[in-house]
């Protein structure tokens, strides 16, 4: 028989991030392999990140973060209103 607890962890497995949405952008700390690899700041931690696209990133830059594939996010640059 499936716990409640068990069950709790499933639901939140299949949503991926569960953190509010504000709360879904981190920072650039080291670029590892420039276009494709990052080390970035999210949430108090550090992950390794990629970019479905080729994108110029730096560290200082600001991302957002839009999924999670395992250990590693993924992410897109952060749109700057100006």
């Amino acid at each position: 028989m499936i716990s409640i607890v068990q069950a709790i962890i499933a639901f939140f497995a299949q949503q991926g991030l569960t953190e509010f949405p504000h709360e879904r952008e981190g920072e650039i700390s080291e670029v590892i392999e420039p276009g494709r690899v990052w080390r970035v700041s999210h949430q108090a931690s550090y992950w390794f990140a990629r970019s479905r696209k080729r994108i110029h990133l730096s560290p200082g830059d600001r991302v957002r973060v839009v999924d999670r594939q395992g250990i590693v996010l993924l992410i897109e640059p952060l749109e700057t209103e100006e």
